[in-house]
């Protein structure tokens, strides 16, 4: 989307929904040569502020909402449910 992030062309603009999946999996941060899980954790968090900053301080930032959850509860489920997450919404909104 970069090359194309500040274009006035509405065919080249942002889509009008995007799911972004993070690429540091913390759970082969085990094995030998692999980024550890402190380590992926970071790059990830690093990457979603990139995102939020780059997209924040953009003409659509007015009409953006960006959802952010976890892909598994990990070692932090609740009472209630495993099965439940953390979310951020992230926008002018919120």
């Amino acid at each position: 989307y970069e090359a194309n992030f500040d274009q006035a062309d509405p065919e080249k603009r942002l889509p009008n929904f995007s799911i972004v999946c993070l690429p540091h999996d913390h759970t082969f941060g085990g094995s030998p040569g692999k980024p550890t899980p402190k380590a992926c954790i970071a790059a990830n968090d690093l990457a979603l502020g990139m995102i939020v900053d780059r997209v924040s301080r953009s003409r659509y930032w007015a009409e953006t909402a960006i959802f952010v959850t976890e892909d598994d509860a990990q070692d932090g489920s609740d009472h209630v449910d495993c099965h439940r997450s953390i979310l951020l919404a992230i926008s002018p909104y919120s």
